[in-house]
């Protein structure tokens, strides 16, 4: 998957993180992540209506390492469980 439209988008990759000892960063907006990272994240065409997905992203530290995984966890309004959860480490 090659990444053609903005140079300041990071590229994701996925990576299961199982790790319990994983030290909580303050929640980040998803206001704080460009459209098209969430759009990449979730596989979405570039048009795609995404406005119906509620999304927590949480922060998280990676022990021994300076890269930062996000912890993404996406809900449908009509249900109570996410549907999908998505570690995603940026680099």
């Amino acid at each position: 998957m090659s990444q053609t439209h903005g140079d300041s988008i990071p590229s994701l990759q996925l990576n299961h993180v199982h790790s319990k000892s994983l030290e909580s960063i303050p929640q980040i907006e998803l206001a704080d992540l460009p459209i098209d990272v969430i759009r990449q994240i979730f596989g979405q065409e570039k048009d795609a209506d995404i406005s119906d997905l509620a999304i927590t992203v949480e922060k998280l530290q990676v022990p021994s390492s300076n890269e930062q995984a996000i912890n993404v966890e996406v809900y449908r309004p009509k249900s109570a469980a996410p549907e999908a959860i998505l570690p995603v480490l940026l680099y």
